[in-house]
C-alpha cells in the first residue's frame, strides 16, 4: 500500500510534536517554519509559501533552504521568481504564475514562464488560495495518492496584538511575541516579519476553512483519486467534518510495519537463492 505523504501545517496542536518522526516520509513544510528546522536540523522534502507578504520577509532563507540542498523542492508565490530570477526554468521550483490562469497572464507569461494545465488545480472558486490547501493540491499533482495532514487547525487570532496593518489586508509584526497562539513555537513570527491576515472580511472571514473544503469537492468533481485524511482532532477540518480523522500515530506505525516487513521479505529471497 502507498505510504502517505504528510502536509505539515505550522498550527499550535503541532507543539511538542518531533518532526524527526517523519523522516522516510516526503513531506511538505510551508512558510516560516524554516526557523524550527534550523533548530533541530531536520527539513521536509518540499516547501511552499503563497504568501506574498512572507515572501518579502522570507525569501533569502527560502532560497538558502535550496542553495544548501536542505530542501529538494519548491512551489512558491510569484513574486519570489522576481526576487530571484536565477530561479526561473529549474525543475527545483514550481511558480503559483505556473498553474493559475489568471496569474499566468498577469506576471508568469512575461516571465517566461510556461501554463501547467493540471485537473488538480481546477477550482469553482479559484479566488480562495491558502498556502495550506494548495499545497495538497501541489502533491496530488506530484503524483501522491495518500495525503496526511498534520498542524492544521484553522483556528487564527486574526491580529495579534504585536501586528499594525500596512496595506491591503496585510499586517507587519512590530515586536517578536512572547507567545504566538497562532503557531506551534512562540517565534514562529518576529519583529519585521510581513505577512496577510488569515481570514479576512474580503473572504467572508472564512478563506482558510473555505479553501479546504473547496479542495475536497474541486477533487470530488474532477475525479482526483487522492485520499486525503486529517490527524488532528482539534481542527476545524474535524469539527466541519472536511476530511476523515486519522491519527498520525497510526500512520507512523503503519509505515514502520509496512518497512519491517519489506526487509524481513529481503531477506527470505536472499536466503533462499
Amino acid at each position: 500500500m502507498e505510504k502517505y505523504a504528510i502536509i505539515i501545517g505550522n498550527g499550535p496542536s503541532l507543539r511538542g510534536f518531533d518532526l524527526q518522526l517523519l523522516s522516510g516520509f516526503d513531506s511538505l513544510g510551508m512558510n516560516a517554519a524554516y526557523r524550527h528546522w534550523d533548530r533541530i536540523k531536520w527539513y521536509p522534502t518540499h516547501y511552499c509559501c503563497l504568501d506574498d507578504q512572507l515572501i518579502q520577509t522570507h525569501h533569502r532563507e527560502i532560497d538558502r533552504l535550496y542553495t544548501e540542498g536542505l530542501v529538494g523542492h519548491f512551489f512558491l508565490e510569484g513574486s519570489f521568481f522576481e526576487l530571484h530570477p536565477e530561479r526561473l526554468g529549474n525543475p527545483a521550483f514550481l511558480s503559483f504564475d505556473q498553474v493559475s490562469p489568471y496569474w499566468h497572464r498577469t506576471r508568469g507569461h512575461g516571465l517566461g514562464l510556461p501554463f501547467i494545465e493540471r485537473p488538480e488545480f481546477q477550482s469553482s472558486d479559484r479566488n480562495k488560495i491558502t498556502t495550506g490547501s494548495y499545497s495538497v493540491r501541489y502533491m496530488a499533482m506530484k503524483g501522491h495518492k495518500r495525503i496526511a495532514l498534520m498542524g492544521i487547525d484553522l483556528k487564527y487570532v486574526e491580529v495579534l496584538p504585536e501586528a499594525k496593518p500596512t496595506q491591503g489586508v496585510g499586517l507587519i509584526m512590530t515586536e517578536t511575541p512572547a507567545s504566538n497562539p497562532n503557531y506551534f513555537f512562540d517565534d514562529y513570527q518576529q519583529a519585521g516579519d510581513r505577512y496577510n491576515v488569515p481570514n479576512p472580511p474580503i473572504h467572508d472571514n472564512d478563506l482558510h476553512p473555505r479553501s479546504f473544503q473547496l479542495l475536497r469537492d474541486d477533487f470530488r468533481a474532477n475525479q482526483i483519486k487522492c485520499e486525503i485524511v486529517n490527524t488532528n482532532p482539534n481542527s476545524l477540518l474535524q469539527e466541519q467534518q472536511i476530511f476523515p480523522l486519522v491519527p498520525i500515530e497510526n500512520i507512523i506505525r503503519r509505515q514502520h510495519l509496512d518497512e519491517d516487513q519489506a526487509r524481513l521479505h529481503s531477506l527470505r529471497i536472499k536466503h533462499s537463492r
